[in-house]
């Protein structure tokens, strides 16, 4: 090992996408449309009037006021960010320090533990049941033991799809006695409903994490946010970047937020086409669990690590892209119509093939 590496860079497990060119991408929970039109007009526009010289505005003040316009916040409490995970991080940099606790569950995003231990923070892993859910009670409990610094969470959740109640997540950010970070990357999937951004106004303790790179679709521009009380939220400004969001994603996140209704409105078709999914993949799937879903994904035990890494293989060899995770698991983004309807396809011809049906 090279003497300059620090030992916690050197023993982090790199978190690598797969960047392999297929025709069908349904791995990373990306949204399955471009810009519309209006927007493609918007974008070209912003393209134009930029003033490439110039820093951008370092607050991103019409961003924060168009994003509390349309999620009824106060834009004090807002933070916008370099995507949700600039924001992840800087959580772990301005409220842990070296040896400081946090509780993650699992499974749920990666990148909070990542995060966490390249902080310095010492991560304790709540394993959730084997239904893949929170007993709340029971984290709770955990929390009071090990009095952590944060605890941070997915809802709904992500890999598994799962969406808690908004009084679930509200009675447990309300008694865990740390800061609470509730990261609603997928909660318009669901209609917000499973959202406690209403608590926001009075709670010391919350933050809540949203982006615009799942139901808004502009995951190329890595816009994030972070909403929580006022000196939380000015906390958070003290230790990010003075510039860290470009004039461009700025820009054309304004306009996308002012047009939020629309995006309300498709995300919630989307929800429901993921459900149509996830429905016909339990029909073909016989064995396997295909756990409920409240985002634009599915989440599957394939029950044996031999079936899903040949799922995994035959599907990258018709050029379709999706996730395996620890070994058996399968993570499918729902696609378009007609890539939903390509992957099940060939899916079928998949497992009625004679190298599936081998018993291991």
């Amino acid at each position: 090992m090279n003497k300059y590496i620090p030992k916690k860079i050197a023993e982090l497990e790199e978190y690598s996408p797969d960047t392999t060119p297929r025709d069908v991408r349904l791995d990373a929970n990306e949204s399955a449309y471009g810009l519309s039109e209006e927007m493609r007009k918007c974008a070209e526009e912003a393209a134009s009037a930029l003033l490439s010289n110039r820093y951008p505005d370092p607050y991103a003040s019409r961003l924060r006021a168009a994003f509390a316009r349309a999620y009824r916040a106060d834009p004090s409490c807002v933070v916008a960010g370099n995507g949700s995970d600039e924001l992840i991080s800087l959580l772990f940099t301005a409220f842990t320090e070296k040896g400081d606790k946090v509780v993650v569950t699992s499974p749920d995003f990666s990148m909070y533990g990542f995060y966490a231990e390249l902080a310095g923070a010492e991560v304790v892993e709540y394993r959730k049941n084997e239904a893949n859910e929170i007993d709340f009670r029971e984290l709770a409990e955990i929390v009071k033991s090990v009095c952590p610094k944060l605890v941070i969470l997915s809802n709904p959740c992500n890999p598994t799809g799962r969406a808690y109640s908004r009084d679930e997540i509200a009675e447990f950010v309300n008694r865990c006695g740390c800061l609470a970070v509730i990261d609603e990357a997928y909660a318009e999937f669901c209609g917000c409903e499973c959202s406690v951004m209403d608590m926001i106004p009075d709670s010391e303790n919350l933050i809540v994490l949203k982006t615009l790179s799942k139901a808004f679709g502009l995951a190329a521009l890595r816009v994030g946010f972070a909403v929580a009380a006022p000196e939380i939220a000015s906390a958070l400004n003290k230790v990010k970047s003075p510039y860290n969001l470009n004039s461009f994603s700025q820009v054309l996140g304004t306009a996308a937020l002012e047009r939020a209704d629309g995006t309300f409105a498709s995300a919630a078709e989307t929800g429901a086409a993921a459900k149509r999914l996830k429905n016909s993949l339990e029909s073909l799937l016989c064995g396997m669990t295909v756990f409920d879903t409240s985002a634009n994904f599915v989440f599957i035990d394939a029950k044996s690590e031999k079936k899903a890494a040949y799922i995994k293989k035959e599907l990258a060899d018709a050029s379709i892209a999706i996730r395996m995770m620890n070994k058996r698991f399968l993570r499918i983004t729902c696609g378009s119509k007609d890539e939903n309807e390509r992957l099940l396809c060939v899916l079928g011809k998949i497992i009625m093939s004679k190298e599936f049906s081998q018993d291991e």
